[in-house]
């Protein structure tokens, strides 16, 4: 049985943060350090269970609930806490329910993403900046654009978005929750709209669509995503904030994560500071050039991969050979 402590009104005054854990005491213990020095008011700790059969995962829960709730300073702290593994998907999604069934908005951070302290006031500035802007969905942490700067403002507006450290809205969340899968037709209309003159890029998101509902990949993320992508070219199209500068590093890349497996650099790997007081863009307008470059370099819309992706689907023992081939052969 779960333990699920909510308060009966959420206290006014800051910005509330969800905290995602699960078995990594040390990443865990550093963006701890980070949600500590930021005091957020109200802290929501929400544990997936230990995994059947893995005593190891018995002993490291344990360990990170305790650095997860080692609370120091005046805050109202919550918890959601499993005795079961629900696994990444539905743990992080019934965790975000949860978070916002309290919360008209708020910031939401995984156990493995490290902000930095600027990271705190960017979402809460544009959390109060877009509260009702519904064209807006979220407000990112994270940054791949490897240095280019887009724009004189502090941020941009994308189609992306970024799941590693961010915050949005009680109104947004619901609205995707309430939305369920995409239909095939809106998702392709979708697709079209935000293609960018790519041709890869609707074959990409389709084949993600794909390795989600065979069960290869068990990401909450892709699914906002997908979603997200279905409303492109309506007039419920949704944007993404994006700051000019990485603001959370990532600390569980690599082959022992579980969807962030791919070879190569870590493209979170570093992250910096924003200046403050925000300079805003003079209109709402997404960056193509911006989304273009992150197509590329992050989601690995290029032939290559998409082979590799193909293979997955279609022979997923092959599949299994390469990851185990690549993994002993750097």
């Amino acid at each position: 049985m779960s333990s699920a402590h909510l308060p009966s009104s959420a206290a006014s005054g800051g910005t509330a943060v969800l905290f995602l854990v699960f078995n990594r005491p040390d990443a865990t213990a550093q963006v701890f350090a980070a949600i500590r020095a930021a005091r957020p008011p109200r802290l929501y700790v929400a544990a997936d269970g230990p995994r059947p059969g893995r005593p190891d995962d018995s002993r490291n829960c344990a360990r990170v609930r305790e650095i997860a709730l080692a609370v120091d300073w005046p805050c109202q702290v919550h918890t959601l806490l499993r005795e079961s593994n629900l696994g990444c998907r539905r743990a992080v999604e019934e965790g975000i329910d949860w978070f916002f069934a309290a919360e008209e908005d708020g910031i939401v951070l995984e156990d493995d993403c490290l902000p930095t302290a600027s990271f705190f006031p960017f979402c809460e500035e544009l959390l109060q900046r877009f509260r009702s802007e519904h064209r807006v969905f979220s407000i990112a942490g994270s940054n791949f654009q490897d240095g280019q700067l887009r724009g004189e403002a502090s941020y941009y507006f994308s189609k992306h978005f970024h799941c590693w450290g961010w915050a949005s809205w009680r109104r947004a969340w619901h609205a995707y929750r309430a939305e369920g899968e995409p239909s095939s037709a809106a998702l392709a209309s979708g697709l079209r709209h935000f293609a960018d003159g790519s041709i890869l890029f609707s074959p990409y998101w389709q084949q993600i669509r794909r390795l989600c509902q065979a069960h290869v990949v068990d990401s909450w993320a892709y699914q906002v995503s997908l979603s997200c992508m279905a409303c492109g070219g309506t007039p419920a199209e949704r944007l993404h904030v994006i700051p000019q500068h990485n603001l959370v590093a990532n600390l569980g890349f690599g082959q022992d994560a579980t969807n962030t497996t791919e070879l190569g650099e870590n493209p979170a790997a570093a992250s910096a500071s924003i200046d403050l007081p925000l300079r805003h863009p003079g209109r709402m307008q997404r960056d193509a050039t911006a989304d273009r470059h992150t197509d590329r370099l992050h989601f690995g819309i290029a032939w290559l991969p998409y082979l590799r992706r193909q293979v997955a689907l279609s022979f997923p023992v092959l599949d299994k050979i390469w990851k185990r081939y690549w993994s002993t052969h750097p």
